[in-house]
């Protein structure tokens, strides 16, 4: 795993946590 992918992954998580305490979706700034 790259050093890019691995913050690809942890900004799905912390996107995912803050869309649960939201409920709004979230916008990805990464790609991968």
């Amino acid at each position: 795993m790259t050093a890019e992918h691995a913050r690809h992954v942890i900004e799905i998580i912390e996107s995912a946590y803050r869309a649960s305490e939201t409920g709004q979706t979230q916008r990805l700034t990464t790609t991968f």
